[in-house]
């Protein structure tokens, strides 16, 4: 009698942690791992209108999901949120292109341009291609320049 007590009492405690929608999620490292792990299914579940463009803090910054798939290096998690994200929001200074840049994914870079990121688009005096030199990435600096 006793143990069915505990294993109802058990069970009764943890299903309002089973209940949180994945859109309720605010763990940053959770979230990123499945972004890294190219995990449509859980962006799926996960991603909102009102949560699509949150800046979520990572270390000693903050990114949003793109920006997060772009550090990753996560093409299919990138793939599915770009279709969904504002290319322009803009997580501790950068926006996606000028994270793009930083990492050095120029299909990415090439892919947002595509979508419709700016390359002009400035934040604290900066843009993507500004990004470019500074971190030393030539071929997206020569890609850059072309467009």
């Amino acid at each position: 009698m006793k143990s069915s007590a505990l294993i109802l009492i058990l069970t009764l405690s943890i299903l309002p942690v089973l209940a949180i929608p994945l859109h309720k999620v605010n763990d940053p490292k959770r979230i990123a791992q499945a972004v890294k792990e190219n995990n449509i299914a859980f962006l799926e579940d996960f991603i909102t209108a009102e949560n699509i463009d949150d800046c979520y803090e990572l270390g000693n910054a903050q990114y949003n999901l793109l920006a997060i798939s772009i550090k990753l290096d996560a093409p299919a998690s990138f793939e599915y949120i770009v279709d969904h994200a504002d290319l322009e929001k803009v997580c501790s200074g950068k926006t996606a292109l000028m994270y793009a840049t930083k990492y050095g994914h120029l299909e990415m870079v090439q892919a947002l341009i595509e979508k419709g990121a700016d390359p002009s688009a400035m934040y604290k005096s900066r843009t993507a291609i500004d990004y470019a030199k500074k971190y030393k990435q030539q071929e997206i600096l020569d890609y850059l320049q072309s467009i």
